[in-house]
């Protein structure tokens, strides 16, 4: 999941340690699949254009 690797690394620039950035991204994961348990809906990943 690139998005998510980008949020890790965006808050390791905001002066978050590896850890701390990496327990960011794991509680993003862990909303996305209690909202997907929730409403019984598969998770559809985000397309991503490339900005030139």
């Amino acid at each position: 999941m690139p998005e998510r690797q980008q949020n890790g690394e965006s808050k390791q620039k905001q002066g978050k340690t590896k850890h701390q950035a990496y327990v960011c991204v794991m509680r993003k994961l862990v909303n996305v699949v209690f909202w997907m348990m929730k409403t019984k809906q598969a998770y559809v990943m985000p397309v991503q254009t490339e900005v030139s």
